[in-house]
């Protein structure tokens, strides 16, 4: 377990500083807010306006947003069918 903790830091500090600090940074990496709680509505308020604005920024056809990092017991939309959460263990 030690040594698997070991190559998570070593991975996490590797990483370019746009992709944030590691693990729990609110990075796109890291960040929960569309994911928590898991099978129920996001419990930050601002995350239906932060969806909304990066599906924005990628363009026109851009729809949705499909995601895992997080475990939910089963693969569900929320945000108005924005955020796909599909990491289901």
């Amino acid at each position: 377990l030690e040594f698997a903790n070991n190559r998570a830091k070593a991975a996490s500090d590797s990483m370019p500083a746009c992709l944030g600090g590691g693990i729990g940074s609110p990075s796109p990496v890291w960040m929960r807010d569309y994911s928590q709680p898991a099978d129920g509505v996001p419990k930050n308020p601002k995350a239906q306006m932060m969806i909304d604005a990066a599906l924005a920024a990628l363009g026109d056809d851009v729809q949705r947003m499909v995601m895992g990092h997080t475990p939910q017991r089963h693969i569900n939309a929320v945000l108005k069918g924005k955020a796909w959460r599909v990491d289901v263990g």
